[in-house]
């Protein structure tokens, strides 16, 4: 009778960590499924190619290879974060940065990211990719947070 008591108790503690484990967590999936869905929509051309910002229909930065084209960067960083985040369908806040060995690569908005930086975030995830900008090896990190 004790080792049955004992055996639900376990059962019972296991099913409630579990619970709560899995609520706080619950949204992580769909950050991962965001940050690579950004970042897979970076490394293409974008639509129509080439695009502005008054015509953009999915926001690329290559030539479809990992060259970034420069003008593509520019007109990311003209759109407004609200049009570009709607374009990403994501509800999540995001961030973009080009990385060039431990140096932040300065971009045609004067600063080394477009979208918003991580403040408060619970949650964050990153993708990261290697590309060619500027002729330089270099690397674009995707962040995307609650």
């Amino acid at each position: 009778m004790v080792g049955l008591m004992l055996f639900m108790s376990v059962i019972g503690i296991y099913y409630t960590f579990q619970s709560a484990f899995s609520e706080e967590h619950a949204g992580l999936e769909d950050l991962i499924s965001d940050a690579k869905q950004i970042s897979n929509e970076l490394m293409s051309p974008g639509y129509p190619d080439p695009w502005t910002t008054s015509n953009v229909q999915r926001i690329g930065l290559t030539n479809s290879t990992p060259r970034i084209v420069i003008s593509k960067v520019q007109n990311f960083s003209a759109l407004d974060y609200t049009t570009s985040r709607s374009l990403f369908h994501t509800g999540y806040d995001y961030a973009v940065y080009f990385r060039q060995g431990t140096r932040n690569v300065t971009l045609p908005n004067n600063q080394n990211f477009i979208g918003r930086e991580p403040a408060n975030a619970t949650d964050v995830v990153t993708t990261l990719r290697f590309v060619i900008y500027n002729s330089t090896i270099t690397q674009m990190e995707v962040r995307v947070w609650r």
